[in-house]
């Protein structure tokens, strides 16, 4: 191995030296086509010392500089520029976890930050909810075409650290696999052994081709980087968009720029279709000369298998193509390498991959769990040092009931060596870090192996019985079909832990990574159950997944690790509605398929089950067919798998029925069953009054004005809702009456004003930036074009006798305009975007509005002033605020962050009476009356607040709630929507559940806010369905399927009443078909 050198910009001296037009980097970018551009070594180090000029006018020797930047050109000419101005670097997610970057910021000390220039205000955005100061903003040209870069410099607190910055090469936050995400500084001598090592274990030339697959934050990305610009090699840079297209990313690894070394998470790898990795990746033609899996568990030999063309592909092609990589980025960036033996690929090896020998300067331990003694020692030289092989008797007894079938000694893997540790922040320095993986070791043909076996924490307790998730996962890779799986433990909302397997089959072909769903054909439920009878020949019963679903792809985070909280998220907004009617024909097949693979399986181990019984008499019980309560329940849950219906809630005793009762029985029981309907009695129970006012139409006032979520205003009465006299038998017909094109998609929910002497206005803004009025017949009565595109919903208010829209825009501003005429009136700028709708109060004649930026802004219109703004604790608002009147001069003000906090606000001071913290984001607008304050949360849950701040109730629905509360017609409910796709009418004072709707058969979620009116509701799907139902049951009554997406809320326009003693009425929609439609609901008696 070469003399060691210092620091990793030694290591490409050599590269810019000698090596002047060889190609140094390669980028790659998907538009309408692949597009790629490159620069050579001489440019790259022109544009370094160019860049490295600026910042030695600006940053003194030793500090963190960080880089905000996608992986691109200008990230490796940033981090070149800062080694190069003997300073550190700390890559930021692209999206930062707010937390970490308060600690990047705070305990790091940074004070200089480099990003994109076309992207600046996201970073700017997050620093400015940490309060930061920015001090200064500069373009840094280099003279790379379309420059970009951007400095700035930010003044913010810092805390003193423990960490010494010196000869430190970057900062890094770990993902948090091994526990709480760490702020960690890797010194140049950490990180040096690891490019150096694997530069000569890959065999790296001037010829080579590397791949960067890792983003910045990841830190193998930097081993990928320095492999390549330190040995005159070309790296190749795919965008992160172009990552999310399986087939144009292995085109241009594969045939654009003929790749050499790869090195990747096993995740993306099983991206590529199998027929591709057999066609272009792994066979005779392909360029590739390294295939290095990290990050994650290797695959087995006999995956990697299933990989190869072995029509094709002959042994000696194979010896130094596939390698194990294995580490923590406590020691950065990786530990040992394992070079795969082709002989067991070819012939289907069932051992699992080694993680290999120790690299250099690292030394690795092997821990008892329980007591923390070392049983064994290893470092780069392979010798092992027997510290203790006592044997304990306990110890191995519990290692065998923990992994059943290990005889070897099992333990907890430490990694560490004098010159491998990094720093970390806030901690003492140690020499080994815990890895949290249990790992065996053995010895094979007399040489030390050491494999892994799965996280510390894959190992859980289910019903008193352990099992390891990572087992089972590997278990479900050996079935044929499967081509990938992940088991993961979820806390169900019923308050018990469910095993849940997801698996990916190998015949799956996608090119784009879309929204991932479960895959829920009755196909997939057949061969997802299928898997589930294969699991039960390998695994004892209670070590068997409860639930098994197919996916087209497993979700990845940013380092391309499987995303576990995207599976969460799936198992969470997975719904099953109450049974209702089930043919008892396909009852009866389906449960025949699955008790006859459940039984058999059981014969083994059942005395009672004889394989005569097959025929399966279903004049029998099951106990008499030789069942138990794990069949049971088995059958249970997978016939709610394949008929999407809650069988369960419907019957009580369900386990003691399905094992008790002849089969013919519970098949004619539960093919009859039917949902419960609330009983619409003691609803009444909990109605405080009948509201008895004029319908909103009638009012003679001066003006009305209407917006989402029926808040229905007048001069003369305020709120004013519609009276409740919807008729049950009515027929209801729904048509479109005109549509107008603003030019771009609609998010946006229309406002209406009438005005005594007009027809009524709509007020919608766009994507377009264009800000528009029409009248309630859809003729253009004006149109603004703002800086921006606009979410934001208008809201009505005056001063000095005019008639005013108010409406946020991305551009930061918020805009008022005159009513009539679309004449600018004010402008007010805040620190971020205004997504939030503005809020008028009568009483205070102040406008509020909150903004990205943190703030909640109190406006005085009239004297176009800020009466008062106050910084909501960090957190950015996208939910619309929300006022109650207190006497004829002030209100109570509410708002909601995506920190999760709720606050209440004196109107006129801005003086905090109090705040809550849910915890999770709230984009939900708030619902206010004299009561309470209502809301929805991600967290699942929707909550009223008493007027005190305190909680009166929360009701836990079944997925994130993006969608806002309106209370009904009689006042007494709340209806809001989730993205389970279902509609909950919730009871007001007791929180409890009066109905729940499932909107669509393929559970669109709701986004949109419902607007009730006469006995009826008005909501919409996000996949383009507006329906209306009846408020007292829950009945869909009728639907209309508009071309686009909805995320605007409909808004009831105006009422006609017609001899024949029916009823019609105007909706108003937006629509991301750019069209904001006019909708005819009619109903006849």
């Amino acid at each position: 191995m070469s003399a060691m050198r210092e620091k990793l910009l030694d290591l490409c001296k050599e590269s810019f030296e000698s090596i002047y037009d060889r190609t140094a980097i390669e980028y790659y970018w998907i538009e309408n086509e692949v597009m790629s551009k490159s620069i050579s070594y001489r440019k790259l180090k022109e544009y370094v010392d160019s860049v490295t000029g600026i910042l030695l006018e600006k940053v003194v020797v030793s500090q963190a500089i960080a880089i905000h930047l996608e992986p691109s050109i200008e990230l490796i000419i940033s981090i070149l520029s800062i080694l190069t101005a003997n300073c550190s670097f700390a890559p930021l997610e692209a999206s930062p976890n707010p937390s970490n970057l308060h600690k990047m910021i705070t305990d790091v000390g940074i004070s200089y930050i480099i990003t994109a220039k076309k992207t600046c205000f996201r970073i700017i955005d997050y620093l400015q909810r940490m309060s930061c100061i920015i001090k200064s903003k500069m373009e840094m040209k280099c003279g790379l075409e379309h420059d970009g870069m951007i400095l700035i410099e930010v003044i913010s607190e810092k805390y003193e650290s423990n960490v010494n910055t010196k000869d430190i090469a970057y900062i890094t936050c770990t993902s948090g696999t091994t526990g709480t995400p760490k702020m960690i500084a890797v010194p140049n001598s950490c990180i040096v052994p690891n490019v150096l090592h694997l530069s000569e274990t890959f065999k790296i030339r001037p010829s080579s081709v590397v791949a960067l697959m890792s983003p910045p934050t990841f830190d193998p990305s930097i081993v990928e980087i320095f492999m390549a610009l330190s040995n005159s090699a070309t790296l190749i840079i795919p965008s992160t968009q172009l990552k999310l297209h399986p087939a144009s990313l292995g085109y241009v690894l594969m045939h654009k720029a003929k790749v050499t070394v790869l090195q990747a998470t096993p995740s993306i790898i099983r991206r590529f279709s199998l027929e591709y990795l057999r066609t272009s990746v792994f066979c005779d033609k392909s360029s590739l000369k390294v295939m290095a899996f990290g990050g994650e568990p290797c695959p087995s030999y006999k995956s990697i298998n299933s990989f190869v063309n072995l029509d094709n592909v002959k042994r000696r092609t194979l010896p130094n193509l596939f390698f194990n990589l294995y580490g923590i980025s406590e020691v950065s960036s990786w530990a040992t390498c394992y070079m795969l033996q082709p002989d067991k690929i070819f012939d289907l090896c069932d051992l699992s991959v080694p993680i290999g020998s120790p690299l250099l300067k690292t030394k690795l331990q092997i821990r008892d769990r329980t007591s923390n003694e070392v049983l064994f020692h290893i470092d780069e030289t392979e010798q092992f040092s027997d510290v203790n092989i006592k044997k304990e008797e306990n110890f191995v007894e519990k290692c065998t009931n923990l992994f059943p079938g290990y005889s070897d000694i099992v333990g907890k893997l430490y990694i560490g060596g004098t010159e491998r540790c990094c720093q970390i922040f806030g901690e003492l320095h140690i020499k080994y870090h815990d890895s949290g993986d249990i790992v065996r070791m053995s010895f094979i043909d007399n040489i030390p192996t050491i494999s892994f076996i799965g996280r510390a924490d894959s190992t859980v307790k289910r019903n008193g019985k352990k099992l390891n998730l990572y087992l089972m996962s590997n278990a479900a890779l050996d079935i044929d079909d499967v081509k990938s799986s992940h088991a993961i433990a979820h806390l169900s909302q019923q308050g018990y832990l469910e095993i849940v397997l997801f698996v990916v089959r190998k015949d799956n072909q996608f090119t784009t990574l879309n929204d991932i769903e479960i895959i829920s054909t009755l196909e997939s439920k057949k061969w997802t159950y299928k898997v589930f009878t294969m699991l039960l020949i390998c695994f004892q019963r209670s070590q068997m997944p409860d639930c098994i679903f197919e996916v087209p792809y497993f979700p990845v985070t940013t380092h391309g690790k499987v995303d576990h909280d995207k599976l969460e998220y799936l198992i969470s907004k997975r719904t099953i509605p109450e049974s209702t009617h089930i043919d008892s024909a396909h009852l009866e097949e389906i449960m025949r398929l699955i008790l006859l693979s459940l039984l058999e399986t059981d014969s083994n181990i059942n005395p009672n089950y004889s394989k005569s019984q097959t025929s399966l008499d279903f004049n029998r019980t099951l106990v008499d067919l030789g069942g138990d309560s794990f069949v049971a329940v088995a059958l249970m849950n997978w016939l709610e798998v394949f008929f999407g219906k809650k069988i369960s809630s419907n019957f009580p005793d369900v386990l003691d029925t399905i094992l008790n009762r002849p089969l013919n029985e519970i098949i004619e029981k539960w093919s009859g069953c039917s949902q419960n309907t609330t009983n619409s009695e003691s609803q009444k129970l909990f109605r405080k009054r009948k509201l008895n006012v004029a319908n909103y139409a009638a009012v003679n006032g001066p003006k009305v004005y209407i917006s989402r979520g029926m808040k229905v205003y007048s001069e003369k009465v305020q709120p004013l809702l519609p009276v409740t006299d919807s008729d049950s038998k009515a027929i209801y017909g729904i048509s479109q009456l005109w549509k107008y094109n603003t030019g771009k998609c609609i998010d946006a929910s229309p406002l209406i004003l009438l005005l005594k002497d007009t027809e009524g206005f709509c007020y919608i803004g766009s994507h377009s930036y264009l800000f528009s009025c029409v009248t309630i017949q859809g003729e253009l009565v004006w149109s603004v074009m703002l800086g921006d595109r606009i979410e934001s919903s208008a809201c009505f208010c005056e001063a000095e006798g005019k008639e005013l829209v108010a409406v946020g825009c991305y551009d930061h501003n918020l805009y008022i305009l005159d009513a009539r005429n679309g004449k600018m009136y004010w402008t007010h700028e805040t620190g971020g975007e205004v997504k939030s709708s503005p809020c008028w109060s009568e009483q205070t004649k102040l406008l509020y509005v909150g903004s990205h930026d943190g703030y909640l802004y109190a406006l005085d219109i009239k004297r176009k002033t800020v009466n008062w703004r106050t910084h909501c604790y960090g957190g950015a608002i996208y939910s619309s605020p929300a006022i109650l009147a207190v006497g004829s001069d002030n209100c109570l003000t509410f708002c909601a962050t995506l920190q999760g906090r709720l606050i209440c606000y004196d109107g006129n001071t801005g003086q905090e009476i109090w705040n809550y913290v849910v915890g999770k984001p709230i984009f939900s607008s708030l619902c206010v009356d004299e009561f309470a304050v209502y809301l929805g949360c991600v967290d699942m849950n929707i909550y009223s607040f008493n007027l005190d701040g305190d909680v009166v109730w929360r009701y836990h629905t079944e997925g994130p709630i993006f969608s806002s509360p309106a209370l009904s017609c009689d006042g007494d409910a709340i209806i809001i929507g989730c993205h389970d796709g279902y509609l909950y009418k919730i009871c007001k004072q007791k929180g409890s559940l009066l109905w729940r709707r499932l909107m669509s058969s393929d559970k669109s979620t709701v986004f949109a806010t419902s607007f009730c009116y006469k006995g009826i509701i008005l909501s919409a799907t996000t996949k383009g369905a507006i329906y209306v139902l009846n408020e007292n049951q829950g009945d869909l009554l009728i639907h209309l399927d508009l071309p686009g997406e909805i995320f605007s809320s409909p808004v009831v326009a105006q009422k006609h009443l017609r001899t024949s003693g029916g009823s019609e009425f105007t909706v108003i929609i937006g629509c991301r078909d750019d069209n904001l439609y006019a909708l005819n609901v009619e109903a006849s008696m």
